[in-house]
């Protein structure tokens, strides 16, 4: 964070301390639903922050909050000299320099510095107000980019990415990740040579089809677009043809009476009436040029051309300052055809773009599994390969005898012990006592000696760095995958194309046990309930039994993957929940959670590895206090899209590593969901 005095007032360079405000409101539970889109400085030490908060009463709103109140009051020490003291150090000092003797002041400065400036926790700001684009969706615009781009070039039809399209390449090199449609430009003069390329596009299996705007191509096998204030509730074009989503808008561009004689404005009134700044000077559009869009190669602007362009269409309404290289946007829903004006005015961290992959259709495959399997088939061969690309168990080197349990288990369910991945585990026993001794424990009353709470609170610690360089692993490997895939679709090389998708799509999400983790359902008739007191005091009833079935279990998985929405971040086979899972609308098998724990089986898309990975970097701040990973994960469960299959369909066996005398030991144990 950079200080200096301009014209009396204090300017900070916000890079650093956003980030930070960022992860401590994503942290705050007393202040959901708000993400911080602006902030700024004026008269000294009146620090603001503006906040977007939701309520379903109110809608969105603005609220601004003094910065300062707010990290004092979550310290506890917005009081007397101390508060003012260390604001003042904050603006001028670095906390290994101090000159004061109050000891209480340099301590709390120390926490707030480490907290706010030097945590290296982040999230995607933009993703707590932009919903990320679907996978599906994203990979059908650049299939309706690519059709495009061929069949315009063939026929000698110029054209140029425009609005969000040539933003997405400007500023991320692809399509934006919160971005559903894609928009060009082409000269008016096109026009008729545009329209009859109808037969070509159509053997391709698009059309074009005609709106107030201007054009769209699309895909005649794509979803249908809803529009509420039709008799049918269809969207359609002035010809009856319904729009399909996604689609690409194409602009018509003109020179227009009375203005520029040397720029090109949208041709269509309705278009210029709306969008008056978007328009091409003709050197500009004579400046045409391939640029990279993800794996494609498609026409737009570059360099200053694209600069000044963009300085036009994306600018703050106030200040008249061009924003677009820090503004984030999405004015308009496009698969469910409604406004949404959706804003994040900071520094984004979502640059890298959206771009297209392989990744598994959970839904059709879990339908496919019902029609064609029989009962007995889905219950002893769950084909967990089908729906994740890698499986992960998390082991010890010093427990052979569980690695040895959880691949029984495994092959119980259908996966053979070389399609899945040994992830050796960190030993807490191992870890520096300042590491371990930062752990606030779950199951402080379950062990009132000292030594068997240090054992524990080691295991902790182990178990959340395990769980916490595992799913960076998968995460880097992923990325790696995806990297070659773009190279390979740049090259052209089919067969390094078909290798990299392979590869792609074995990191597309994971599957994540622990080696005690068990498939099933515990044996109804032997069952016991136990009633399990969590560390806030909520409790939960667990059951325990001395055997188990894997009856009926398989048929469960497979429904609750059918009814699991398309777009997921994670899904829990086992959770205990404390707030309430919601069940989803016309769906059996799968809740939405609010706040759950367990982590002996769960999945993560890979849509999510970034937000959960840099959620549970906390364990790399040396001055956090942290708790078990499960509980730090439940954290997010509320916020995004994290489900849990219902009723649970694996448990825990035997003692834990972490726990050692049990009180569940030798028991197979399950939540009651």
């Amino acid at each position: 964070m950079k200080i200096y005095k301009e014209r009396g007032n204090l300017v900070i360079n916000m890079n650093n301390m956003q980030s930070a405000i960022t992860s401590w409101v994503s942290k705050g539970e007393n202040i959901p639903n708000r993400c911080p889109f602006a902030s700024r400085t004026r008269n000294g030490l009146k620090w603001k922050m503006s906040f977007l908060s939701y309520s379903e009463t109110s809608g969105w709103k603005v609220v601004e909050l003094n910065l300062f109140q707010r990290i004092f009051r979550k310290l506890g020490a917005f009081r007397n000299t101390h508060s003012q003291f260390i604001k003042e150090k904050l603006l001028t000092a670095n906390p290994d320099n101090l000159s004061c003797t109050d000891e209480k002041a340099k301590r709390v400065f120390q926490q707030v510095f480490d907290k706010f400036l030097k945590s290296p926790i982040d999230v995607f700001k933009t993703d707590a107000v932009l919903k990320r684009t679907s996978q599906d969706v994203v990979n059908k615009i650049y299939e309706s980019f690519e059709a495009l781009d061929s069949v315009l070039r063939e026929n000698g039809i110029n054209y140029s990415l425009a609005w969000g399209s040539q933003l997405g390449a400007t500023r991320h090199e692809g399509l934006i990740p919160w971005d559903d449609d894609g928009d060009i430009a082409i000269l008016e003069e096109d026009e008729q040579s545009f329209l009859n390329l109808k037969e070509e596009f159509r053997a391709r299996g698009y059309e074009i089809v005609q709106y107030e705007f201007g054009y769209k191509i699309q895909n005649r096998n794509y979803e249908i677009v809803p529009n509420l204030a039709a008799k049918d509730g269809i969207c359609r074009d002035y010809q009856g043809i319904p729009f399909r989503f996604p689609n690409i808008d194409i602009f018509l561009m003109k020179k227009r009476e009375g203005l520029d004689p040397h720029a090109y404005y949208p041709a269509n009134d309705a278009s210029y009436k709306t969008w008056p700044t978007l328009f091409y000077k003709e050197e500009e559009w004579g400046s045409i040029q391939d640029v990279s869009f993800g794996h494609l190669t498609l026409k737009g602007l570059v360099g200053n051309n694209a600069k000044t362009h963009l300085n036009r269409l994306y600018f703050d309404k106030k200040t008249k300052e061009p924003n677009w290289e820090n503004s984030a946007g999405r004015w308009w829903d496009h698969e469910e055809n409604r406004a949404t004006r959706e804003q994040l005015n900071l520094q984004l961290l979502a640059r890298r773009p959206a771009l297209p992959r392989p990744f598994f259709n959970h839904q059709e495959i879990a339908e496919k599994h019902l029609k064609e399997m029989t009962k007995q088939q889905l219950d002893e061969d769950w084909k967990l390969d089908d729906f994740f690309g890698h499986v992960a168990v998390i082991n010890l080197d010093r427990s052979p005898h569980r690695l040895e349990q959880v691949t029984k288990e495994l092959e119980q369910v259908g996966l053979n012990e070389g399609q899945f991945e040994r992830f050796s585990a960190v030993d807490g026993l191992k870890l520096d006592e300042k590491i371990w001794k930062r752990i606030d424990s779950n199951f402080n009353y379950l062990f009132p000696g000292s030594q068997q709470l240090k054992k524990q609170n080691k295991g902790e610690v182990g178990c959340f760095f395990s769980h916490y360089q595992l799913l960076k692993k998968v995460r880097d490997q992923f990325q790696e995958a995806m990297k070659n895939l773009e190279e390979a679709k740049r090259n052209n090389n089919v067969s390094e194309i078909e290798k990299a998708e392979r590869e792609a799509l074995k990191y597309s999400n994971v599957l994540i046990l622990e080696d005690d983790n068990c498939f099933g359902r515990v044996d109804e008739d032997e069952r016991g309930t136990l009633v399990t007191t969590y560390a806030d005091g909520k409790t939960k009833d667990v059951m325990k039994a001395r055997s188990k079935t894997i009856e009926k279990a398989g048929r469960i998985f497979r429904k609750a993957m059918r009814a699991l929405p398309r777009e997921w971040d994670m899904l829990y086979f086992n959770a205990m929940d404390f707030d309430g899972a919601e069940e989803l609308a016309g769906k059996k098998h799968v809740k939405k959670l609010r706040r759950a724990v367990l982590n002996n089986c769960y999945a993560v898309n890979a849509r999510f590895y970034d937000t959960l990975i840099n959620h549970l970097s906390i364990i790399e701040c040396e001055r956090e206090r942290i708790k078990a990973i499960d509980d730090r994960m439940s954290l997010l469960h509320k916020r995004f899209k994290c489900y849990c299959v219902s009723p649970s369909i694996t448990m825990q066996k035997g003692a834990s590593d972490i726990h050692g005398n049990d009180p569940f030991k030798d028991a197979y144990r399950q939540t009651i969901s």
